[in-house]
């Protein structure tokens, strides 16, 4: 694709984008939000984040559960409509979309949590036709430097436009089929739909937090953390596709002492068997290869 092609698709992109989202302003059916919950064995975090969006009064909840070993459907079935899907966070993220019915999505990872005036933010921030999506002011737990050192390294990234998934990413319905979802990583296929969407139209960049578990550093150690976080993030600008890079971002969850079920290797794990892994990598080879580098 050439870079005058590139430009052209661009902005045809941001015309569309900007067309759809005055018409869902325009309407009272955009104010509906659909959360949507990918989760994999998350039954010690499911519970406390469906809780929280009851009493925010969320119209519209979606758990796309990844073949989970553990309690997590049980428990997600008491507030949510659960759906079943491969192991794959891209893939389980796209089917709850299909899934729901709101004009607006909002997709949040099962260990944090929203602040009392979460939903009523979006909703705020959406009345201004031209925004096509955001997301929220992450602020992880714990009362130590590391807590936040954390929060402090996130809020600058995020002025520059870098945010990922634990961010609460939100935008519109139309908005997001024009973008094609998320790319079917198994890794940074919410850093590269984050990139994506800025480069469709304005976003919103919530003062309102969203609360982000700590179990990451806490269970791996910082030092590791901050590496592995460099390299993934390094190699992939460097053109290492995501399937190969999979392997250096470890899974935190707590496993079920009963469960048999292997552990993911990235935070969307692994697909369950080789040949969808394959399709996987193929699709998503030439979803990258056929669109602009931005």
């Amino acid at each position: 694709m050439t870079e005058r092609s590139s430009s052209s698709c661009s902005d045809l992109m941001k015309r569309q984008t900007a067309n759809l989202a005055r018409f869902c302003a325009n309407t009272h059916f955009w104010t509906m939000i659909s959360a949507i919950i990918p989760t994999y064995n998350e039954e010690h975090t499911i519970g406390s984040l469906l809780e929280n969006l009851k009493e925010l009064g969320a119209e519209e909840v979606i758990v796309a559960d990844g073949n989970s070993a553990d309690r997590t459907v049980e428990i997600a079935s008491a507030y949510a409509h659960v759906i079943r899907c491969k192991t794959c966070r891209a893939l389980q993220m796209n089917a709850g979309a299909r899934a729901s019915s709101g004009e607006v999505l909002l997709f949040l990872h099962a260990d944090v949590r929203l602040g009392p005036g979460g939903l009523a933010a979006v909703r705020d921030s959406l009345r201004d036709p031209q925004l096509v999506g955001g997301n929220f002011d992450i602020c992880y737990e714990g009362s130590d430097w590391v807590a936040a050192a954390f929060t402090s390294i996130n809020r600058w990234r995020r002025r520059l436009g870098v945010f990922y998934g634990d961010s609460g990413i939100f935008c519109r319905r139309k908005v997001f089929e024009a973008l094609g979802g998320y790319a079917p990583w198994p890794i940074l296929e919410d850093y590269d739909f984050a990139r994506r969407l800025r480069k469709v139209g304005k976003l919103a960049l919530l003062d309102e937090p969203i609360w982000v578990s700590d179990r990451r550093w806490r269970t791996s150690g910082l030092l590791p953390t901050l590496w592995s976080w460099f390299w993934v993030q390094g190699l992939y600008l460097a053109g290492v596709e995501p399937e190969r890079l999979a392997g250096l971002y470890h899974p935190v969850r707590t496993m079920n002492s009963t469960s048999d079920s292997p552990s993911l290797s990235g935070p969307g794990g692994p697909m369950e068997e080789d040949k969808d892994q394959k399709q996987l990598a193929t699709r998503a080879t030439d979803l990258r290869r056929n669109s602009p580098r931005y």
